[in-house]
Parts: structure tokens; sequence; C-alpha cells
């Protein structure tokens, strides 16, 4: 069974041969390996044509920079294979992951198969990423999935394994274009909701490394445009694949990063005077998209409440604090 593989590529630099290299050297071997560089500098790109001439498996696109999202789509429009996976540049994967997923959706006549995966940050423990609602594997039926068991399953694609015929092309699944956040949780809501079944394995396949210049790091001063956005696809994902049942539980989940959003704008490399990105927080405050979020998920934190009362000034002030907690916990926050 031949397996397309979708390595989305935007200078990651050093961290290229050892994510690539752990894909060649996949116990599954029968794969078409397509790198997507997307616009990067020139060490990146001359890097992808030195890696691809090892591995004729490979196969190198250049493109101009437009965003993770469609350069994962151009892959897709490539993809020869039976089942579809993607991998991120910076990351890593056991040498049984593609096997073991494959296996797995054979076994049980399943659409999707997913993994855990181990999420990386130097400098601290590994931290698991599971899905806390199963104790093992098992293959789980779509129909009458809990929403909130839903939220925690259609996470990262690069834990994934889909039927490109009966799932992606069925559905039309595509990452959504000009959308910085909750690309993959959108995509995966589409690809799940043409899924019957989901074979998931408890194990620990795929790693997930959290580096300086990853984008959970970098400092947006388009914030609230995005969020409102993102809000606006996820929705209309949700409702137009799983129904309206589903959409409290994306509400909430949307809400919990709206509050988490407040850091981004009092991040100590954001490159932007301090008034510009109050100004920012206070229009946050006051969107009505935003707001109708916070109210339909009863958000009753603290966070929440100064949002719908607009006190903006503590808002940063708790934003300020949290990012100095961070620092000194070496756990990082938004960064440049």
């Amino acid at each position: 069974m031949k397996v397309s593989v979708i390595i989305p590529i935007y200078n990651t630099g050093e961290y290229l041969r050892p994510c690539i290299e752990s894909i060649t050297n996949q116990t599954h071997r029968d794969l078409q390996i397509i790198m997507i560089d997307d616009g990067s500098k020139p060490d990146t790109a001359e890097l992808c044509d030195r890696i691809a001439l090892t591995d004729e498996r490979i196969t190198v696109i250049h493109k101009p920079n437009e965003g993770v999202s469609i350069a994962r789509n151009v892959g897709l429009s490539q993809a020869s294979g039976e089942i579809v996976c993607f991998v991120d540049s910076d990351d890593t994967i056991a040498p049984n992951m593609i096997k073991a997923l494959v296996d797995a959706l054979v076994n049980s006549d399943a659409q999707i198969a997913m993994c855990d995966a181990v999420t990386i940050s130097p400098g601290r423990s590994d931290e698991p990423d599971t899905i806390p609602d199963y104790d093992s594997s098992c293959v789980i039926n779509t129909k009458g999935l809990a929403p909130a068991t839903l939220t925690r399953l259609a996470g990262s694609a690069c834990r994934c394994a889909y039927r490109r015929i009966d799932t992606l092309v069925t559905s039309g699944a595509k990452f959504p274009e000009g959308v910085k956040f909750s690309e993959d949780r959108i995509f995966n809501i589409i690809a799940m909701g043409a899924a019957s079944r989901i074979a998931y394995l408890k194990q620990p396949l795929y790693n997930r490394l959290i580096r300086e210049g990853s984008a959970c790091f970098r400092y947006y001063p388009d914030m609230v445009q995005q969020i409102v956005k993102m809000r606006e696809v996820l929705i209309k994902a949700v409702r137009n694949s799983w129904g309206n049942d589903y959409v409290q539980a994306y509400e909430q989940q949307i809400a919990g990063h709206i509050l988490y959003s407040i850091t981004n704008f009092t991040a100590s490399k954001a490159n932007e005077p301090a008034h510009q990105r109050l100004i920012k927080l206070r229009k946050l405050c006051a969107d009505n998209s935003i707001r109708d979020c916070l109210e339909k998920a009863n958000c009753s934190g603290l966070r929440g409440k100064l949002i719908l009362g607009k006190h903006y000034f503590l808002l940063f002030a708790i934003g300020w604090f949290t990012n100095i907690y961070h620092r000194l916990c070496r756990k990082g926050q938004y960064q440049a």
C-alpha cells in the first residue's frame, strides 16, 4: 500500500535532515515523499535538493512562501498514494509509525488511523500527548461521538494517516488558506466527519519539537483578526460536518484560545510599542465575535470576565506578569 508523506518546509535548516531520515528509514518502504519548500531561504532550499538526491522516493516542490496550509494543499494535489500522512519539517517519527498506522487502517477497516505523540522542548522533560478519553488502543465509531471527545481527537494532522480517496477526496478536505490558527483542527473536523471509523493507537510514535522558531512562540500583530477568522471557518466546518450539537464544545475550545492569547499582546519581543499593543487588546475586548464566543462558552473565569467587562488595562498587566513567570520557568511564550 503506497503512502504519500507530505512535508511543508520553511527555513527549517538543521532540523530538516533528521526529519527526512526518520521518514526514509521507515519499516514501511512503499512511500511517496513530497517535500514542499514554501519559499525558504537558499540554505534550506538547497538542502532540500541535496536530500532529494539521496532517495528516489523523494520529490521536491519549490514555491513562493504562502503559508503551511497552501503548502500542504499543494502536496495533497500531488499525492498518489492510497494513504496520506503529514510530517512537520522540524519533527521526527518513530521507525514503525507509518507501518503501525497502515496496519491499523487495514485491520480495522477504518478510514483514519491516529497515534499519540511526544512533545519535546529543549531544557524541559518530554510531555506525552495522548487522548485521555481512551485507556488503550481501540477502534472509534464516529456515530454518536461525544462533542468533547471530538475536540480532543481532531487535533494535529501529523498524528494521522488518511485513506486518500475514501476520506480526503470524498470529503473535499483541504487546509484552510489564510488562517493562522487551528488549520489542522479544521482539516480534521472535515476529514473525520467523512469517516465512520477511526483506529486509535495509544502509542507515542510522533515526536513534536517545540523550538524558538515554532509558530506557537511567535508574536502575532493581527491576533484579533486571526482569531475572528479562525472562529468563523472552524464553526462553519463543525456545522457542515457534524451538526449544531457540536458547536458549543468548539465555542468553549475557541474561548480557551482567546483567553490564552492575552499573553500575545504583552510578548517581551513583540517589536511593537506597548501603547499600540494595548490598543489592540482594547479592540479584542470590544470585538463582537470575541464577545459572542465568550458569552456562548459561558466563560466564568477572571480573564473572560475582564474581557467582557472591557478591562483591558488589567488584562495587559496579567499578560505581562504571566510572560515573566513563563520566562522564569523557561517555558517560553510568544516570541518575535
